[in-house]
């Protein structure tokens, strides 16, 4: 698995992958592409980073995330994973895991990485807790 790192003008490719990943997950957020596209582009020109997951040459999916540090200790570095997706076509072949463990070795690494996961996302909570993933907190909406 490879890396490429995503520019701003690669706002709209990302966004159509980020509706995916909203239509996936049975996410609420109704934004269309445009909106989606405009937003990518804010998350790219501020201090949110994002890599394509580059496998046989071809794009497997994405990343976006964004680097702070603990609340409590700002000597521990921290990462928020906002968004990660495989593709459709993709998935079911180890490439998660693949994409993720390579995100952490060449990317995050020695960082405290922080996922939100929706809770009726049984393959996102599935796949998390695979990769090593404890639930911490659980927010709660009327």
């Amino acid at each position: 698995m490879q890396l490429k790192q995503v520019t701003p003008e690669d706002a709209q490719e990302l966004a159509v992958y980020n509706r995916e990943l909203i239509q996936e997950e049975g996410h609420r957020n109704p934004m269309n592409l445009r909106e989606l596209t405009q937003r990518m582009e804010s998350f790219l020109m501020d201090e949110w980073e994002a890599v394509y997951f580059i496998h046989d040459g071809q794009k497997v999916g994405y990343a976006l995330y964004k680097f702070g540090t603990d609340a409590f200790d700002s000597r521990i570095q921290t990462v928020y994973l906002r968004q990660f997706l495989i593709l459709y076509p993709f998935r079911k072949q180890g490439l998660g895991r693949k994409a993720f463990e390579t995100l952490k070795q060449e990317v995050f690494k020695e960082a405290r990485i922080h996922v939100e996961v929706l809770t009726h996302n049984e393959r996102g909570v599935a796949f998390w807790k695979a990769m090593g993933f404890k639930m911490y907190s659980m927010h709660l909406h009327t």
